[in-house]
């Protein structure tokens, strides 16, 4: 019901309007009052809680000639905020990360813009060039066999066996023809830790319940059952090529292991197994591997030279597959044939960015807003990885696009040459107002941030009844106004009334914004997602509306 509307209530005696949020209370005058019926004017919007509360009394009566509610004059404010960054994502315990660390989780970049360096120089660290036709990919994932499928299931497959066990390298961009048909290799990706990325497993796991599947193969089209996830047999058919390669130092004996989906049949060094798991032997140098799978689900293979060439059960309160750092485990390797691997990544920081704390596998360089940035070398990490400490020389109250090349390490490619997310140290910045999430990596946090500006009044827009209007936001809101709290919202609408707090001139208005989760669970295989949306959407405004009578 709008403000100004004329209701009537079946009741008499004084009339108030009491604010469920702060406790205050105000008188109300009504229009008329007889009997047991009362008329009056509706105070608020008809996006706010009216609560009107009747007790014994006379009530105020409104002059017969009072005019409607005159409309608000409106300060508008727009433009730039400051905005910093509060994180509240207390992981102690383990209850949004595993393992436990010791801090909050603030910004984080999880998923990148990533390219394949394929000539020297590129200038991909340039602010302004134009990256929106790579792929995303995020940490820890990347690519591990080229994938060609589903292919029909009545396949000629002699001919194009023989062609594909003898690839000493896929290029993906040479199609294969298949009955007719072309058909282009696609990458497949998982990572050692989190196996399959998206694919939440039995039950679903938030990332939090100490499961990690051991199977990394995922083929068919993946359905949602009542416990968990499947793999179906997808529309075009259901047979499937996977090459890969693995190094080894020199000629030496291993094992090929496999488990779940077997695949029908295999190749070594254009060799067919002739039956899994098995001992293989392996040449110094590279090795190309050739798998066929011949129905959807999920499974894994893997070449280890370990002395027990069998899974290893992880520690208790580990989160990630069984092979994990397992040692022995030889690394699989789509790019064979490249001397020296590198991959570009670029992401829109948060305003304000300081330094990032970058764990890599491989060298790296950085550079923030076409600038290169200054790089400290820390310490070694039992995966191989190095952590970098990468700080500009000095901060942009904006948000910048920032670009990392890194010389990956053999078979570390894309996500996986950053085995964790990047920690990113921000100072206050600027931003505009709307959703965090789409603006760059804060697409992944879930937290806090204050939005804070000043703005003016003049003496006249002092005078009346003065309120914030957030418009709107995501998901709670904490007010001060000149330093004093105005309020907490937890639900809409997003008004606050700041009548006491004000004054004639600059006025400075704090907003503390704190997000659901949808961000933090962007990254992490979940049934259970939710809304993303975060942040002050705004249109903000300060309103001042003038009484009608002069003595309300």
């Amino acid at each position: 019901m709008s403000e100004g509307t004329e209701c009537s209530f079946r009741a008499t005696g004084q009339v108030e309007l009491w604010d469920p949020w702060t406790g205050t209370t105000r008188p109300l005058r009504v229009r008329s009052q007889a009997s047991d019926i009362t008329r009056l004017r509706m105070p608020l919007t008809d996006k706010e809680l009216q609560l009107i509360v009747f007790s014994p009394g006379n009530a105020a009566m409104e002059p017969a000639d009072a005019p409607a509610p005159s409309a608000a004059s409106v300060v508008p404010l727009d433009g730039s905020w400051e905005f910093e960054l509060k994180p509240t994502m207390d992981n102690r315990f383990g209850d949004f990360r595993w393992p436990p660390t010791p801090t909050m989780i603030g910004a984080e970049a999880r998923q990148f813009r990533y390219a394949d360096e394929t000539t020297p120089n590129p200038g991909w660290q340039n602010s302004s060039f134009d990256d929106s036709k790579w792929p995303k990919v995020t940490a820890s994932f990347g690519p591990k066999f080229w994938k060609l499928g589903p292919l029909p299931d009545p396949a000629d497959t002699p001919a194009l066996e023989a062609q594909l066990a003898n690839l000493k390298q896929v290029d993906p961009n040479v199609p294969v023809e298949v009955g007719g048909k072309k058909y282009l290799w696609q990458p497949y990706s998982f990572s050692w830790r989190w196996g399959i990325e998206n694919d939440p497993g039995h039950q679903g796991y938030h990332g939090l319940k100490e499961d990690v599947h051991d199977e990394f193969i995922g083929l068919g089209k993946r359905q949602t059952n009542g416990t968990g996830t499947g793999y179906e047999k997808e529309e075009a058919g259901s047979r499937y090529y996977l090459w890969t390669s693995v190094n080894a130092g020199s000629n030496l004996q291993a094992r090929a292991i496999v488990g779940g989906l077997n695949p029908a049949a295999a190749w070594l060094n254009q060799k067919p197994l002739s039956r899994l798991p098995a001992p293989v032997g392996l040449n110094e140098g590279v090795n190309p591997v050739l798998l066929r799978y011949d129905n959807s689900g999920r499974g894994f293979f893997v070449i280890d030279t370990s002395a027990s060439a069998e899974q290893i059960p992880m520690q208790a309160g580990t989160m990630a597959m069984s092979w994990f750092n397992k040692p022995g485990l030889l690394p699989f390797d789509t790019r064979p044939q490249t001397a020296r691997p590198a991959g570009w990544y670029r992401f829109t920081s948060p305003p304000g960015l300081r330094a990032m704390t970058i764990i890599a596998r491989g060298r790296v360089q950085a550079w923030a807003d076409g600038r290169e940035m200054s790089l400290t070398a820390g310490k070694s990490r039992d995966d191989g990885a190095y952590e970098f400490i990468a700080a500009v020389s000095k901060p942009a109250a904006a948000a910048v696009v920032v670009a990392l090349r890194i010389e990956q390490d053999r078979g570390t490619y894309a996500g996986a040459a950053l085995p964790e997310p990047m920690v990113l140290d921000c100072a206050v910045g600027q931003t505009p107002l709307g959703d965090w999430t789409q603006q760059g990596v804060l697409e992944c946090y879930s937290g806090g941030a204050w939005y804070r500006r000043t703005f003016s009044l003049t003496p006249d827009r002092t005078r009346g009844r003065v309120t914030l209007d957030l418009a709107n936001l995501s998901s709670s809101a904490e007010v001060r106004i000149n330093g004093q709290t105005a309020g907490i919202r937890i639900a809409p609408p997003w008004k606050f009334d700041i009548t006491p707090l004000v004054k004639p001139g600059d006025n400075r208005v704090e907003v503390l914004v704190l997000s659901a989760l949808g961000g933090h669970y962007t990254t992490i295989p979940t049934r259970y997602r939710g809304s993303r949306v975060s942040g002050l959407l705004g249109p903000v405004q300060v309103q001042t509306r003038r009484p009608s009578n002069p003595k309300d």
